[in-house]
């Protein structure tokens, strides 16, 4: 919404400053919302990833947060109830076999315990 528009349907110079700015500001807010919604998907997501990983067999990770955080939570997909349908268990593959020392071995069906 330009100035030179703003005048020509008949607002003033006053006018057409203000609206420009609250135009401006509804702009901002309304990416604001959807930062802070993408930020809510994401942290759902690395939750749910963060349960899956100690679910899992294997041997769980010796830092489950910094293993979460290697995901890519663009991959995952979540239905409604909050479950991954998709894109951890490639991850979680190639991370159990290019970072196998992110997770604990696995002894006799237990976790194995270190120190």
């Amino acid at each position: 919404m330009t100035e030179k528009w703003l005048l020509k349907v008949g607002c003033t110079k006053e006018q057409a400053k203000v609206i420009q700015r609250m135009h401006k500001d509804l702009l901002a807010e309304a990416c604001g919302k959807e930062e802070d919604e993408e930020r809510t998907k994401n942290k759902e997501k690395k939750g749910a990833v963060k349960t899956a990983l100690l679910n899992r067999k294997g041997g769980r990770p010796y830092d489950v947060d910094l293993v979460a955080g290697l995901f890519d939570m663009d991959w995952i997909q979540m239905n409604e109830q909050g479950e991954i349908t998709e894109g951890f268990q490639e991850q979680e593959d190639f991370l159990r076999k290019d970072k196998e020392y992110l997770f604990e071995p696995m002894e006799e069906g237990k976790w194995s315990k270190v120190g």
